[in-house]
């Protein structure tokens, strides 16, 4: 992705009633617990005034240079729209006098350069150039959106400024404040109270010298652990917003209930035999399906099969070994679960293990705790409010049969397996997951 483009001229436009600043040069910050110390030093070291401090994915500072705008208190139309559309989007604005504003994100990053208000024809180099950067990110396809007015006639959202930036949705930390004096209001108590303490203590130097040494320093120490207790609520509610910000992956996945559904009918139009060569084993995603059959001895040809494939699942078969197995690809489209509510860890685990060890043998279970570790590309990273346990289970018994009556909140399923065992013709399933538990 570029991360060295050129500067664009900060503009001013209303919407809706509301300032809106445009052309902010972007940077990622790499410290969560001092990102203000960060944005001052690169303030200072680049003649920069202004910030606008946006958190997605990462963090990011938004910086306007010196200038005759007096931009204190307006809102960042970036953050404001990415505060809108989220972590994939390249949007077109139409403004009064045939100009545009233009905004792209990518994975909740305002992309350098992509920033900017002009005319129609600067604006639609860049809208192209970063369009057709993005079609090569993995992480853009099928999860980009596009915005744009209907006759640059490049998708279906429409949505204006207007529509977007209502005065009841801005928040304040969408608005620039001064480098300089751009404390935090935690920064500011902090402050104040030190120099109260700083104050108090040269009065009572002066005026209580002789007679009042000890009292002086007794509240000289209640005023040290004064500031320290701000300290450490202040850290502590940096890292309570943080961790907000975290992607909690479970709601990206869909329900153990959902998931079951569509695997089991994706198993039921799976017949046992496809053109003469029979089922051995299978595999089910909450993105797909695949079924593998082979070729018995002396059974049909590889075309038969694939013909029978082809008009019995309206698609291709891969062969493999030597044209002796077939598998079918499946899709699957599935809702993600959002509304779980995490119970405690040790209920979760009590209950899942009781659970298991109910269904008696032969089935059996493994479970373990998979242990947080900060990535190495962002050491200062927070550590999540909930514990992560990987689960794999085995069993003759169907995955609904098996899961029957289990509470699955905080519980996700990643993948259902089934083999044919051939010496007995019975179905063995396999489960793993995820347990997600406070």
């Amino acid at each position: 992705m570029d991360t060295s483009r050129p500067s664009t001229p900060l503009s001013v436009i209303t919407v809706n009633g509301k300032s809106f600043v445009s052309g902010l040069t972007w940077k990622t910050l790499e410290s969560y617990r001092s990102y203000m110390t960060e944005a001052r030093e690169f303030g200072k070291a680049n003649n920069m005034d202004m910030v606008a401090i946006r958190r997605g994915q990462v963090l990011q500072a938004g910086f306007a240079p010196k200038s005759d705008l007096r931009l204190r208190g307006m809102y960042s139309l970036a953050a404001a729209l990415a505060g809108q559309l989220g972590e994939n989007w390249i949007g077109v604005f139409p403004l009064p006098n045939e100009r545009y504003a233009f905004v792209a994100v990518y994975e909740g990053s305002v992309m350098v350069g992509r920033d900017l208000v002009g005319d129609r024809d600067t604006i639609e180099v860049e809208f192209n150039e970063a369009y057709n950067l993005l079609q090569s990110e993995p992480a853009w396809s099928g999860k980009g959106a596009v915005i744009a007015p209907a006759d640059w006639e490049v998708g279906d959202d429409n949505r204006t400024l207007e529509d977007l930036l209502d005065p009841k949705v801005l928040r304040n930390d969408y608005r620039l404040r001064p480098l300089t004096f751009g404390l935090t209001r935690r920064e500011l108590v902090l402050l104040c109270v030190a120099l109260v303490a700083v104050a108090g203590a040269g009065f009572g130097f002066l005026k209580w010298q002789a007679y009042q040494e000890h009292k002086k320093t007794a509240e000289h120490a209640a005023k040290v652990a004064e500031l320290q207790r701000l300290q450490a609520e202040h850290e502590a509610a940096m890292a309570a917003e943080l961790r907000k910000n975290l992607k909690r992956p479970w709601k990206d996945a869909p329900s153990v209930a959902g998931l079951l559904e569509a695997c089991a009918s994706l198993w039921q139009n799976a017949p046992l035999s496809v053109g003469g060569w029979l089922f051995v084993e299978g595999s089910c995603t909450p993105v797909g399906g695949r079924i593998t059959y082979k070729r018995p001895p002396n059974g049909t040809t590889v075309a038969d099969f694939a013909n029978t494939v082809r008009t019995t699942f309206n698609t291709h078969p891969g062969i493999y070994d030597a044209g002796t197995t077939g598998a079918i690809q499946l899709g699957l489209s599935l809702t993600p679960a959002q509304d779980d509510v995490l119970q405690p860890s040790a209920v979760l685990l009590e209950g899942f293990t009781a659970h298991m060890q109910a269904a008696g043998e032969p089935t059996s279970f493994t479970l373990e705790e998979v242990p947080w570790k900060a990535p190495e590309d962002q050491p200062d990273a927070i550590q999540p409010d909930w514990t992560t346990y990987r689960y794999s289970i085995t069993t003759p018994n169907s995955p609904a049969e098996l899961m029957a009556g289990l509470d699955t909140q905080g519980i996700r399923i990643a993948e259902i397996s089934v083999a044919l065992a051939e010496q007995t013709s019975e179905l063995q399933w396999k489960l793993s997951g995820e347990i997600y538990g406070r």
